[in-house]
């Protein structure tokens, strides 16, 4: 609103006011009406100068805003000129370089004169160059990983898994890892998720187990952890129990004159359920909680070599390839001693060493046993790549680690790679009298033989 607009208003408001207090002469107006008609031309009047007021301030506001925007103009401006100003400045400057440049001999020009850019690129940080080239190389290595280990699968006709993303390869694991479940017709089932996946192999007994842990499985929506399969998981035909002073009542740690123990859960097909059993040696080895989030899938008569010379990562046990004789022992004299030290005390059942691969460093190579009953009827069969004679507080512990156990036509691993034979009656003297690894050392009398690399039996 202008100016004269504003004085027009309140000259008008003015009028008002003095015509309702009086001051100008009216027609006579009845005595009643006339103090209301007075109180409201105060009103309007005093409502007039309260807009006129606003007005003026919001004025003065616009104003303010005005002149700030000005200034920034200004501002603007002069920033303007001073690029355009520089702008010349490095023209002139590119000019007379390449003015220089022209006159002068290629040949007589001193290497350090050049032109000098703010802007120069320093190049690429070798440091952060190398760091691209590992991930590159640890990327390339992870899809092989997931293709070679799908193409195994396959070539074992292990139809019933199917690897879709394997995230990252470590030493000893890999994960996290996916798996679609199918069934025989080919068709989705379910999936299967896993932290970390590992492999277990064993020349001796030819197999191959896949450990999932910290994982779980997704059927029709439902996801059952790994740890709630326990719950649901077939239970194993049920066998004689171990004798009263058996020093450890599981699966993996049995006298020599106790029955035989149950068996794992049955690996049908591919997979077997979740771990089930206490640790096999008895002692502090791997928490209960942990043993129980975990899925073993096993798979029968495949030979791991194969798989371990295309995904050594996955193996955290000895490499397969290690020699198996140093060639320091009588093989047939060692197992005919190991077979009598077992046999001393048959009462319940006894131990028999069917072949041994060789010895290395005290330690037997590609072993297979056989328990038999106490009337000698074969109860179980025993494959390990590597065996351990140990003398105990109370007798001999044969330690057997990355093999299975063959009973009734089924093969089961042990679990976690490793099977402890207690043998509360031995006497650790006989056995270092007797020779063997663990005990004693080589016999001197025994000639020396080239190392064998050859498998063990099957």
């Amino acid at each position: 609103m202008s100016r004269g607009a504003l004085v027009a208003a309140l000259g008008a408001g003015l009028l008002l006011g003095l015509a309702a207090c009086g001051g100008v002469e009216d027609p006579p107006a009845p005595a009643g009406p006339a103090p209301q008609a007075a109180d409201e031309g105060s009103a309007v009047a005093r409502r007039l100068a309260d807009r006129v007021l606003a007005l003026e301030a919001e004025l003065e506001t616009e104003r303010a805003a005005r002149a700030a925007l000005q200034r920034d103009v200004e501002e603007l401006r002069l920033e303007l000129a001073r690029c355009e100003e520089y702008r010349v400045r490095r023209e002139e400057e590119w000019l007379g370089y390449t003015r220089l440049v022209a006159t002068l001999d290629p040949a007589s020009i001193p290497p350090d004169v050049r032109f000098r850019s703010e802007l120069e690129d320093p190049g690429p940080d070798p440091a952060d160059a190398e760091a691209a080239a590992r991930e590159a190389a640890r990327e390339a290595r992870r899809l092989a990983v997931q293709r070679s280990l799908a193409s195994l699968l396959v070539l074992e006709g292990v139809n019933s898994l199917d690897l879709l993303e394997l995230a990252g390869v470590h030493d000893g694991w890999a994960g996290p890892v996916v798996f679609r479940q199918l069934d025989h017709r080919g068709r989705l089932a379910g999936s299967l998720y896993a932290e970390r996946l590992r492999l277990e192999g064993s020349r001796s007994s030819r197999t191959l187990t896949i450990v999932l842990e910290n994982g779980h499985e997704s059927h029709g929506g439902v996801r059952t952890p790994f740890a709630s399969l326990r719950s649901v998981a077939p239970a194993p035909p049920a066998e004689p129990a171990p004798s009263a002073d058996d020093p450890a009542s599981d699966p993996g740690s049995l006298p020599a004159h106790a029955g035989p123990p149950a068996p794992a859960a049955p690996a049908a097909s591919v997979a077997d359920g979740p771990d089930e059993s206490p640790a096999s040696d008895g002692e502090a080895d791997g928490a209960e909680s942990d043993l129980v989030n975990r899925r073993r899938i096993l798979l029968p008569d495949v030979d791991p070599q194969p798989w371990y010379e295309s995904l050594p990562e996955l193996f955290d046990a000895s490499p397969l390839d290690l020699a198996v004789d140093d060639g320091l022992w009588n093989l047939p004299v060692l197992r005919h001693s190991l077979n009598t030290l077992l046999r001393r005390d048959a009462a319940e059942g006894y131990y028999q060493v069917v072949a041994i691969a060789g010895v290395v460093d005290e330690v037997l190579r590609n072993v297979q046993l056989e328990q038999h009953d106490e009337r000698g009827a074969p109860v179980r069969r025993l494959f390990a790549d590597f065996v351990r004679c140990l003398p105990a507080e109370r007798g001999v512990v044969l330690e057997l680690r990355d093999g299975a156990v063959v009973r009734g036509g089924r093969k089961a691993p042990f679990l976690d790679g490793m099977l402890r034979i207690y043998l509360p009656r031995a006497e650790p003297d006989d056995w270092a009298e007797a020779g063997v690894p663990g005990f004693s050392a080589p016999p001197a009398d025994v000639p020396r033989r080239a190392p064998a690399e050859g498998a063990g039996p099957r």
